[in-house]
């Protein structure tokens, strides 16, 4: 993994976002951030996908061997990586559409419709089971 530290900084400040909002977001600490952007550590791969995710930058940013390692798996080259691995693969397309942007979506607009969506599931599942 060739970790890029400058595309790290660069994207959070481009996002207004502090070490501390950052690592909030990927569930770590302040320190973490800090010794990522200074190169002192490097991060671990699951923390680079939140990152980017929280970042709302592909992964190739924080890490440019991304694409490369991906393509080096028998018969899965990063487009078809990407698409089959998507967890709305095959879902309705207003669905797909909504998860590819989700990282797009305010933090406080997230937590909404993820209330909303999770009391729509219970309540369907009360009418299912009392039927």
């Amino acid at each position: 993994m060739s970790f890029n530290k400058d595309n790290l900084c660069r994207a959070r400040e481009l996002r207004s976002l502090s070490k501390t909002d950052l690592a909030k977001l990927v569930r770590t600490t302040h320190q973490n951030v800090s010794n990522w952007e200074s190169g002192a550590r490097v991060p671990k791969v699951e923390m680079v996908r939140r990152m980017a995710r929280a970042l709302g930058v592909p992964l190739d940013t924080l890490d440019p061997d991304f694409a490369a390692d991906l393509a080096t798996l028998p018969g899965l080259g990063a487009a078809e990586h990407s698409a089959a691995s998507h967890p709305c693969a095959g879902r309705p397309p207003w669905l797909t559409e909504l998860c590819r942007h989700w990282d797009q979506v305010p933090y406080a607009t997230q937590k909404v419709l993820e209330a909303a969506s999770l009391a729509a599931i219970e309540k369907s599942t009360r009418e299912v089971t009392h039927k």
